[in-house]
């Protein structure tokens, strides 16, 4: 299992959104951390033309609508979750 560690901006934001979001959130997370590296789409997908190396974002669907997390891999075995999640309609 992998751990997943989140900014104080990610955090920020976490506790603003709604019960059913977090839930939605969290429950993604868990499978990111079970599978990760190897997690692909749907809840994972790389983003193109980054200028950090291994960036990727988490995708989770709320509501029928798309929530972005962006996140890297980094040595020893961790996730982590910085700038900020992005909601996209």
């Amino acid at each position: 299992m992998w751990d997943v560690e989140t900014t104080d901006t990610f955090d920020a934001w976490f506790e603003l959104q709604s019960r059913d979001l977090k839930e939605d959130m969290l429950a993604t997370m868990l499978i990111l951390s079970e599978f990760a590296p190897q997690l692909g789409r749907p809840y994972v997908d790389t983003v193109k033309d980054s200028t950090f190396q291994n960036m990727k974002e988490l995708r989770v669907q709320h509501h029928g609508l798309p929530i972005r997390a962006f996140l890297h891999l980094i040595l020893c075995g961790k996730l982590s979750f910085y700038v900020q999640a992005i909601r996209m309609a």
